[in-house]
This record gives structure tokens, C-alpha cells and sequence, in this order.
């Protein structure tokens, strides 16, 4: 059953536009927004000091944190590195990352199968993005271990489940299905008294995301979050809340849904409301020997992931088709049917995919080779992601492509030195970070 907060509050978010924005992968979320929040004058920086003293870590066993990631629209890989050496900085600690490079709607976490998948760890920390994972047996077992596991959720960890039954929200306390623009967020303190804020001033994000509040059921404000920005000819003032604890479901929780960005995720004012957030929900932040930094090394599991392709040619020739340029062996090649140009061969992604640069062997290592690399989401509308045409180097190349959850790529043949046949002997694929693509030819 839904909470009633109280009527200041529900005045504090009346300003809330009906032009919130999209959800977590919408488009056109940002188009013809202008940000507005820094010229009122709203910048603020946090002063106050911490006034734990440090003590000797070894006097106490390290509290056990579980960090599960993955999923659309975020950079986990940095992610991981930000919140596990941060947390652990400023606290007595130890993070056992465990994440998947699967950066689709409903990221394959496996773990969540195992009924006793928290047995051992003192805390969890949800910073995943599976908005349309449907699995009601896994979400039975994330939500009856949080009986009595503490949890700490970040960010578009209120955006996933959203496809399955309402309890994960419930866990959580608030239930948010959108966001607004890439614009600043002006992070207001409601309850300065409370531990996991007491030593934050107000202050102003850089460009962010902010979640709405769909709906609030027994969730404890922190703090509230406000963007003010032109769209459409019209200025839109948008609030909710942006950081919440949560005792009316199971083990306490607090959440925020701050840190859609490495920037502000690496703000120490956002790092030291995580830590004590994480503190409080244990039961351990009045204990000096919990506020120092853990001495020992947090580990990072990662879940095999394959990105599943379909491969096609405009031609292949007989005994040199497509395949042989995805196949992993160099000794192995695609050529077209014949010297004719442009020729292309093409990807075709069957999951989600977020690529960041594509390297090609070309059979000929001593010539050059012009091309173009394409991407489009339908097969039909391309768009040039890397610009070789004047290209006058020889052997391997790794270019930049960035496609963005584009479904298709294209190396598209425009020109050879000796106008040889067009003729690949690999495509490596390979995400944002410059880490190598496992594919899967289908």
C-alpha cells in the first residue's frame, strides 16, 4: 500500500512538468533541451568534513559487499572500478564485484537462480540496468534474501524488474519508470540530522539524469533533486527524490538514484552518501572501526558473455565466404565474386550490442585499402561511423565506430591499391572500453 509523504512534500514536487522525458533509452530524451539550473545560481559546494576518526581496521572482520552490475545504457566496466575502490576507501569493506558485459534490457545474471545467492555477505549493492527482465523465480529469490540482506541501490537499479510483479519496487520504496534530460541536478538535503547526510552541503551535479518518483510506498526522503532546463520554448522545472532509505520491507535499504555518469559517480560528495548509506544499512556507522579504509583487495568476477551476429556479403567467392572473415583464424578469408566496387560485407547484431571500434585484417597486409564502416539500426538508413575513403595506409587498422545500439555494421569496400578483389581475412569487434567482443557467428 502506498505511503502518503507529507503535504510540504507533495507541494515540493507539484512543479513536476508533464515533459519529464523518456525512459532509459529514449531517443530523443535530450533533443532541443537547453539547461537552465546554473544560470539561477543554484551551485552550492559541500564544505563540511567527516567527523569519523580512523581506527584499526584489523580490530574488526571487514564488512562482506556484493556488487552485482551489468546491463543497457551504463558503463559498467568503469563503474565497477569507481564504486568498489571508493566505497572501499572510505570504509572497512570488502567488494566482490560481479558483473556481465551483456548490455541489454534483461542482462543474463545467473547468480540470481541460486536461492541462497546472498548467503555470506553482509550487504548488496544493485547498480544494474534490467528494466525488462521477466525471470519471476529469480526476483522470488532477490526479494525473499533481502528479508534479510541489507541492500544499497544506485541508480538504474530502481529502473529494473520493472516487467515483473511490483515487489523488487516495494523492496526498494519508490517505483520510477522515466527520466529527464542530460542536465544538472541541484541536490537538496531534506534531512540534515540523518547520518548518511549529515556532513553534505546541497550541491549541484553536472550533467545527470533524474529519475522520476512513480510511485512512493515506504521510503524515507534524504534528499531531492531538481532540473530546470528550456524545451519546446517552455522552462521546465522537474523534482523528486533522488536519495531515500527504506525499513517497512525486509532489511533496511538506501538507495539514490544519482550516478547515471562516471563524473558524478565520481564526486566524493556522491561516494561519501554511498559509503554511509552502505554503513547505516548494516548497522555500523557509529563503529569507529567500520569508518576507515579497508587495507585488503576487493575481486571482480566477470559472466562469460557472447554477442550473438549474422553475417552477410553482396558476393562471396566460391571457397572464401563471409564467415571465413569472423571465424577468429587469420589463415582463413571472405573475398567478394570479383574487383567490382564498393563491396561490402555486413553484421548483423542479434543482441543488444554497444560497439566502440572495429580492427581489419585485409589479405593484402602491404596495400591500402579504402572503406567506409556503416551502421544502422533497420539494415535500410546507414550512417558512417568511420570515414576511410582517403585512406592511403597500409595493414591492420582499428577505427573508431562507435554504434551506439545500432543492430547492423558495414565495412563497405570503396577502393583497392592494385584494385585487387575485396578481400578480409578478420573483423575483430570491440566495445566502448577497447575490450574485444567474444562473437558468436549464428
Amino acid at each position: 500500500m502506498t505511503i502518503k509523504l507529507s503535504t510540504a512534500f507533495f507541494l515540493l514536487l507539484s512543479l513536476i512538468s508533464p515533459l519529464y522525458g523518456e525512459d532509459c533509452c529514449g531517443a530523443d530524451h535530450n533533443k532541443g533541451v537547453a539547461n537552465t539550473l546554473d544560470a539561477k545560481g543554484a551551485v552550492t559546494i559541500s564544505t563540511k568534513k567527516a567527523t569519523s576518526n580512523p581506527a584499526d581496521s584489523k580490530k574488526a572482520k571487514p564488512l562482506r559487499a556484493l556488487l552485482i552490475s551489468g546491463g543497457c545504457c551504463h558503463d559498467y566496466q568503469s563503474q565497477n572500478v569507481i564504486l568498489s575502490d571508493g566505497i572501499s576507501a572510505r570504509a572497512n569493506i570488502h567488494i566482490d564485484v560481479v558483473w556481465t558485459r551483456d548490455p541489454g534490457h534483461d542482462p543474463k545474471l545467473p547468480l540470481f537462480k541460486d536461492p541462497n545467492w546472498a548467503e555470506g555477505y553482509d550487504f548488496i549493492i544493485h547498480n544494474h540496468c534490467a528494466a525488462l527482465s521477466k525471470d519471476d523465480q529469480a526476483i522470488e529469490n532477490i526479494v525473499k534474501a533481502h528479508q534479510s540482506v541489507p541492500a544499497v541501490h544506485i541508480h538504474c537499479a530502481v529502473h529494473s524488474f520493472r516487467a515483473t510483479d511490483n515487489q523488487w519496487h516495494e523492496h526498494i520504496g519508490i517505483s520510477s519508470d522515466r527520466h529527464g534530460p542530460h542536465v544538472p541536478v541541484a541536490v537538496d538535503i531534506l534531512e540534515p540530522k540523518h547520518p548518511i547526510v549529515a556532513n553534505l552541503d546541497d550541491w549541484v551535479t553536472e550533467k545527470e539524469e533524474l529519475y522520476n518518483n512513480k510511485e512512493v510506498y515506504g521510503a524515507t526522503p534524504l534528499a531531492v533533486g531538481t532540473q530546470s532546463y528550456q524545451q519546446g520554448g517552455q522552462e521546465v522545472t522537474e523534482k523528486a527524490i533522488v536519495a531515500w532509505i527504506n525499513t517497512k520491507y525486509g532489511a533496511p535499504s538506501f538507495t539514490t538514484t544519482l550516478g547515471n555518469y562516471g563524473h558524478n559517480m565520481e564526486d566524493p560528495r556522491f561516494l561519501e552518501m554511498v559509503t554511509r548509506g552502505a554503513l547505516w544499512v548494516c548497522g555500523k556507522l557509529d563503529d569507529e572501526a567500520y569508518v576507515t579504509p579497508y587495507k585488503g583487495e576487493n575481486t571482480l568476477t566477470e559472466i562469460p558473455y557472447d554477442t550473438n551476429i549474422r553475417v552477410s556479403a553482396a558476393s562471396s567467392q566460391a571457397g572464401n565466404p563471409v564467415q571465413n572473415a569472423f571465424d577468429g583464424d587469420s589463415t582463413t578469408r571472405w573475398c567478394a565474386s570479383s574487383a567490382a566496387t564498393p563491396s561490402w560485407c555486413q553484421i548483423e547484431f542479434l543482441n543488444m550490442t554497444m560497439l566502440g571500434f572495429v580492427e581489419i585484417d585485409w589479405e593484402i597486409a602491404d596495400q591500402w585499402v579504402q572503406y567506409q564502416i556503416e551502421t544502422s539500426r533497420d539494415g535500410k538508413t546507414w550512417k558512417v561511423v568511420y570515414d576511410g575513403s582517403s585512406n592511403t595506409l597500409s595493414g591492420p587498422r582499428r577505427d573508431g565506430a562507435v554504434g551506439r545500439y545500432d543492430r547492423f555494421v558495414r565495412v563497405n569496400v570503396l577502393k583497392q591499391q592494385n584494385g585487387m578483389w575485396p578481400s578480409i581475412r578478420e573483423v575483430r569487434l570491440f566495445d566502448n572500453n577497447g575490450v574485444i567482443l567474444n562473437t558468436v557467428v549464428k
